[in-house]
């Protein structure tokens, strides 16, 4: 009785640094505060408390513009920040799992092949398969499976997404085959299964 290899082709994923996607919020809300500095503020009787960078440097002429400015920036900061998060990630390529070996590719240019028996710190964050997959895939660090390891002394690091029950439970029967080539394997779970 011959049973077929295990083979598993996932997305491979690019994450911007969340210091990046931090600095675009961040810079979009003090857009936001600077804007509120150029025009005069007022109480609820209508008496003036801050007359305004525009209004001090004689540029009346432009707080109505950009008191519609302010308002957009209002309007536009939910999916401006979904926009932001949902783009932080992005599919750079493919992974395939093997039982004897990994293959790497990056948008279709480069191809990096390893076999399982040869790394070294070999660790997979298994958070399995996400039901109804919808963005934004990155709004909780770490809700897809990474892959590690060392060869040839330097780390590798890959993030990629199981999408159907068929790749997780094909991941897992890997998982078992990878446990007895190399003893340097070990895999943990963040999620719970649902």
């Amino acid at each position: 009785m011959s049973t077929e290899p295990i083979s598993i082709e996932c997305e491979l994923l690019h994450r911007k640094k969340q210091s990046v996607v931090m600095a675009q919020m961040f810079i979009y809300a003090i857009a936001f505060i600077a804007l509120r500095f150029l025009t005069p503020a007022y109480t609820k009787k209508g008496k003036l408390i801050y007359e305004g960078l525009l209004m001090e440097n004689g540029l009346e002429d432009y707080i109505a513009s950009v008191k519609v400015l302010q308002l957009g920036l209002l309007v536009l900061a939910a999916p401006s920040f979904y926009a932001i998060l949902t783009r932080s990630i992005k599919i750079k390529g493919t992974i395939t799992f093997s039982e004897n070996h990994i293959t790497i590719e990056w948008w279709h240019k480069f191809k990096f092949r390893f076999e399982v028996q040869q790394l070294k710190n070999f660790h997979v964050q298994f958070n399995y398969f996400k039901r109804n997959d919808v963005e934004p895939r990155t709004m909780v660090l770490g809700n897809n499976n990474t892959l590690s390891f060392k060869r040839y002394n330097k780390s590798f690091k890959y993030e990629f997404l199981l999408q159907t029950i068929e790749e997780d439970e094909k991941m897992r029967a890997l998982f078992e085959i990878w446990e007895s080539k190399n003893p340097a394997f070990q895999y943990h779970t963040v999620l719970a299964e649902f």
